[in-house]
C-alpha cells in the first residue's frame, strides 16, 4: 500500500512477460496471489492450499507450478522448509527493486474489463518504451502500426494480436498513434509517489496523449528544472490561469508542437531555457534517464 496515494500497487518485473507465453498464462494468477500477500520485504509464506483456494487452481497444478519456479528463480525464489515430519512450508522471496519494472494499481484486477484484455494490456506494457505507456513499432506501410512487430515481441499469433488490439481500442484502453499505441488504462501507472517530478511528467504525458504525440523519454534533471518554476501541488497558484500552474501553461505555451518531442522542447517552451550543446572535446555532465 502506497502511503502517498492510498492505493495498493503491484510491481511487475518485465522479465515475467519474457517467459514463454504458456508459462505466463498458467502462472500469472498464481504470481499475483503470492505477491499480494508478500509484505514490504517481498517475502510471503502463503500455503499451497490457500493458493489453490484463492486462485481456483487445483492443488496438484499449484504444486507443479511451484516445482517449475524452483528451477528458474528469475521471477521469484522459492525455499521449502521442513517444519516437522509431516509439515513443509514454502517461503517466496521477490526482488522488490527489479531493474526493469512497472507499477500496476491492484484495482486493475477488479475492473470489469475482460480477463483476456487485462492480460493483453500487461503484455503490451512490458514492451512499452521505458517510463512511458507508449508502444512503438518499426515503420509499417504509410506510417501505420506494424502489428507483425508487436506480435513478434509478444511471441503471439498476428491474427490474435490484431483482434485484441481492435478490442482494446473499442474499449478505450488503447489509442493508436503513428507507428504505435498509447495505453490509456488509468491503473497502469507511470509512477507511484507524488513527487513534483512525477506530477510534472504526468502533465506532460497527458498533454502529449491529448495531441496524439508520443510522450518524451523521461529525464529527471530536466523535470527538476521545470518544477522550480511551476507549482505542481497547487500551494502557490491563485487561479487556474496562474503563471505557476503547469496544467494551464502547457496548453498556453505549447501550441505548435512538433510530431516528435523531447523534454528539451518543453524546457524551452515552459521555462525559456536552452540546454547547451555538448562539447565532445570536454568531459561534460550527462543527464541520466530514469
Amino acid at each position: 500500500r502506497n502511503k502517498d496515494r492510498t492505493i495498493s500497487v503491484l510491481i511487475f518485473d518485465v522479465i515475467f512477460f519474457l517467459c514463454p507465453i504458456a508459462v505466463v498464462k498458467i502462472t500469472f494468477i498464481f504470481y499475483c496471489s503470492v505477491y499480494l500477500r508478500a509484505n514490504i520485504t517481498g517475502i510471503s509464506n502463503i500455503t499451497e492450499k490457500t493458493l489453490s483456494k484463492l486462485t481456483d487452481i487445483p492443488l496438484g497444478t499449484v504444486e507443479n507450478i511451484i516445482s517449475r519456479l524452483k528451477k528458474d528463480d528469475s521471477l521469484l525464489k522459492v525455499e521449502t522448509k521442513q517444519m516437522n515430519e509431516t509439515i513443509r512450508k514454502n517461503i517466496y522471496k521477490f526482488e522488490i527493486n527489479p531493474d526493469h519494472h512497472f507499477y500496476i494499481d491492484t484495482q486493475f484486477f477488479y475492473s470489469d474489463l475482460p480477463l483476456e484484455i487485462r492480460g493483453f494490456l500487461l503484455l503490451l506494457k512490458s514492451i512499452a518504451s521505458n517510463n512511458t505507456n507508449t508502444i512503438l513499432t518499426k515503420s509499417g506501410k504509410n506510417n501505420k502500426v506494424n502489428i507483425s512487430d508487436i506480435a513478434r515481441k509478444l511471441n503471439q499469433d498476428r491474427d490474435k494480436v490484431t483482434k485484441l488490439l481492435k478490442q482494446s481500442i473499442a474499449l478505450n484502453q488503447l489509442k493508436e498513434i503513428e507507428n504505435g499505441f498509447i495505453i490509456m488504462n488509468e491503473h497502469i501507472l507511470l509512477s507511484v509517489k507524488e513527487t513534483a517530478e512525477n506530477l510534472a511528467y504526468k502533465v506532460i504525458s497527458d498533454f502529449c496523449n491529448s495531441k496524439g504525440i508520443v510522450p518524451p523519454v523521461r529525464n529527471n534533471d530536466i523535470l527538476t528544472i521545470i518544477c522550480t518554476k511551476y507549482d505542481l501541488f497547487g500551494y502557490l497558484s491563485d487561479s487556474i490561469e496562474d503563471e505557476r500552474n503547469l496544467y494551464y501553461q502547457i496548453y498556453k505555451r505549447c501550441k505548435n508542437v512538433p510530431k516528435t518531442v523531447n523534454l528539451e522542447y518543453f524546457l524551452k517552451s515552459l521555462c525559456n531555457i536552452d540546454l547547451p550543446e555538448k562539447d565532445h572535446t570536454k568531459q561534460n555532465f550527462d543527464f541520466v534517464q530514469l
